[in-house]
């Protein structure tokens, strides 16, 4: 899809939707064209491989032996009715405990690969502006700007918490109160993406809510794509440096759509050079 069409794409509040609903595509087009960031994306797809694989297969395990002693005791003999409720009990317990695995993952993997997303973003944003990569990887450099995004990932984490606990109440919404609240969940994980580019430009909590706002719809759909990829097995380990890349090219079109709309650059934050 070219430029322009992209662009009318975003305008409409649907089209905006969809938009986002399709950023993941786009962002891994983005990554194969440009094969100077693979260096950049290799280290969170790597720590994703490490922290999924081993959060689904520590909770599925504990969950395996610890329900399986406590249903039905020590007894030497069991029921085969006994037997049944167990396994069914057990698969349903794994069911549930890799699907919060996968959420909880999503948050440690944010806070620990945090300088490697932040590295990964701005190297997007030298594509974007035209700049060359030829600067060499430098751990270094990686090391000298390690605290920062971590510190900005931890705020962000204790913002979501909030809103979280804030709107919990409208989960007893019959009928729709569990879908608007996985929507909040969604919008919450596009906010993850988002903020990388974000921070690195030093943007204050209410000039970050300020910019979300502008598409409110598209920063939905990163979030319903990229929620749903988490479940995806193979998908789930390389969709959150994906989404980095997905979030940084939103960013740039959303601080084009807020600057248009007569935003200025206070009002955008300070905008330093990637």
């Amino acid at each position: 899809m070219s430029e322009p069409a992209r662009s009318r794409l975003g305008d409409a509040p649907v089209g905006g939707f969809v938009q986002g609903l399709l950023s993941p595509l786009e962002a891994l087009g983005f990554l194969a064209r440009h094969r100077g960031l693979w260096p950049y994306a290799a280290a969170p797809f790597a720590l994703s491989i490490l922290l999924l694989g081993g959060l689904i297969a520590g909770a599925a395990w504990l969950t395996y032996t610890e329900l399986w002693d406590w249903i039905g005791g020590q007894a030497e003999e069991t029921s085969d009715w006994l037997v049944a409720i167990r396994w069914i009990l057990v698969l349903t317990a794994i069911v549930l405990t890799i699907g919060v695995a996968t959420f909880v993952f999503r948050v440690i993997v944010m806070i620990v690969a945090a300088p490697f997303h932040d590295l990964l973003s701005e190297r997007v944003e030298r594509v974007l502006l035209g700049k060359s990569l030829d600067e060499p990887f430098s751990w270094k450099r990686l090391l000298v700007d390690l605290l920062r995004p971590v510190v900005d990932v931890l705020k962000l984490l204790a913002y979501q918490l909030l809103l979280l606990a804030v709107f919990l109440p409208v989960l007893l919404v019959p009928a729709v109160g569990g879908l608007l609240y996985s929507a909040l969940l969604c919008y919450i994980a596009a906010m993850d993406y988002l903020d990388v580019p974000m921070a690195r430009h030093r943007m204050s909590l209410a000039q970050k809510r300020a910019l979300l706002k502008t598409r409110r719809l598209e920063v939905l759909g990163l979030g319903v794509t990229s929620t749903l990829a988490l479940l995806i097995p193979i998908v789930n380990f390389a969709i959150i440096p994906i989404g980095v890349i997905a979030g940084t090219i939103t960013y740039h079109r959303l601080i084009g759509t807020a600057r248009s709309g007569g935003s200025n650059a206070r009002d955008l934050g300070s905008e330093r050079g990637a």
